[in-house]
């Protein structure tokens, strides 16, 4: 039986999304930090990477190269780091770990027309059946907190709405939450462009009902930098098209901000408090990474030495900087907050080879921006914020939250001029 591109695409796609779920979920919680299992997604992730490498690499000398150019001069880059570094040459992986959504943007860039296509049905089906699933079960965890617990063994946390957060099916309830803003930018931007779409009046309502859901489920997160940039989408969808929209809507706009950063100051003034005092965890790991890159200037201390996986078994620069345990988490209850910062982690590792990965948003945005479609063009500058907005905070180009992102700014971006694999 012969795979489809569409059909691989997809299965990749599903994988990435639902296997760090399902690992939670079949061994009872967060892994172990001297577990061989923690490691599971990233081997399987890697083997996914290689044959969609080869996929690429393979059939791609006719196309445009840009982004198999940018990523292999990453590639080149990250190797002179552990050169030059004189690192263990087992970090080779931490090369392919950090850079696969190189690969994954190739990969569904790459898609024939027709296989996007049917790539973009299939996406459509699967974010509206994960968004209804996940909401059933957000819903439940509210009810049956306790219970819920015992099947879904992601301990609940007693922040935001109805004295609970929610993860609903996912691992964490910052998963949840972020992929409720994809859902929000694909109701927004691009499902309006459905055939018809713009004739009917009860689509249009769909989309806001959709949308206003999203944002509820996303306050029952209790994830405030999420809600934030929920709001950021609002502002969009309900400005694009006309300017004058700004204006005709600030009577209602304005009271609503107000109202909304009234509650995230009182509802969450707690956590706030923490987040802007110099007992933030988080502030601490970006210190760490400034004065790592200060002394490693230009180059960064190499792959796998800093805020990536392969630091686990590294433990050099952490024992020199004076990185503590509260911080890498190594003391038996998981990988500590250090892997979350994916920004951090970059500047510390690869220095100013970190312009590779700006270069390829760059041009995603740059390409983006020559569709006539406005819908298209604020999808992209959105998303690409996000994931910019999410670097600063979460391994987002290391997690399924940014596969799907890459793999959406892939298949939607359109270059007649090129071939297809």
């Amino acid at each position: 039986m012969i795979i489809r591109n569409s059909d691989l695409a997809f299965f990749y796609l599903i994988s990435m999304i639902f296997l760090p779920s399902f690992m939670v979920v079949l061994f009872g919680g967060p892994l172990d930090v001297n577990s061989f299992i923690k490691y599971l997604d990233e081997m399987i992730i890697l083997i996914m990477h290689i044959h969609v490498f080869y996929l690429v690499i393979n059939q791609c000398s006719r196309q445009k190269a840009w982004p198999v150019i940018l990523y292999l001069l990453y590639w080149l880059w990250s190797i002179s780091l552990i050169l030059m570094n004189s690192l263990p040459l087992f970090h080779l992986i931490q090369i392919a770990i950090s850079g696969q959504f190189f690969v994954y943007f190739i990969f569904y860039y790459y898609l024939s027309a027709e296989g996007k296509c049917i790539f973009q049905r299939k996406l459509k089906k699967l974010l509206y059946a994960t968004f209804f699933i996940s909401m059933f079960f957000g819903f439940l965890q509210i009810l049956f907190p306790i219970q819920f617990e015992v099947y879904f063994p992601v301990p609940t946390e007693i922040r935001g709405f109805f004295g609970v957060s929610i993860n609903s099916m996912f691992s964490s309830r910052v998963f949840y939450a972020d992929f409720l803003l994809v859902f929000m930018l694909y109701q927004a931007f691009l499902y309006p462009q459905e055939k018809g779409y713009r004739h009917s009046f009860a689509n249009k309502r769909f989309v806001f009902y959709m949308l206003m859901l999203a944002f509820f489920l996303i306050l029952l997160t209790g994830s405030r930098k999420e809600l934030i940039f929920s709001t950021l989408i609002l502002f969009f969808y309900f400005t694009k098209g006309n300017s004058k929209k700004i204006f005709v809507l600030s009577p209602v706009l304005f009271p609503v901000l107000y109202f909304l950063g009234t509650v995230f100051l009182n509802k969450f003034s707690e956590v706030n408090e923490v987040a802007t005092s110099d007992n933030y965890v988080r502030l601490h790991i970006f210190n760490f990474a400034v004065e790592i890159m200060k002394d490693y200037f230009p180059f960064g201390s190499g792959p796998g030495t800093y805020g990536s996986i392969m630091s686990v078994s590294y433990q050099n620069i952490y024992q020199h900087y004076g990185v503590g345990d509260n911080i890498l988490g190594f003391t038996g209850h998981g990988r500590g907050p250090i892997f979350d910062m994916y920004l951090s982690s970059s500047i510390a590792e690869i220095g100013i080879g970190i312009i590779f990965v700006v270069l390829l948003f760059y041009k995603i945005y740059r390409k983006s921006m020559m569709n006539k479609n406005s819908d298209i063009r604020i999808f992209y500058f959105l998303s690409i914020s996000l994931i910019l907005f999410l670097s600063i905070m979460t391994p987002v180009l290391n997690n399924w939250i940014g596969f799907l992102l890459i793999a959406m700014l892939g298949v939607y971006l359109v270059d007649e001029k090129k071939n297809s694999i």
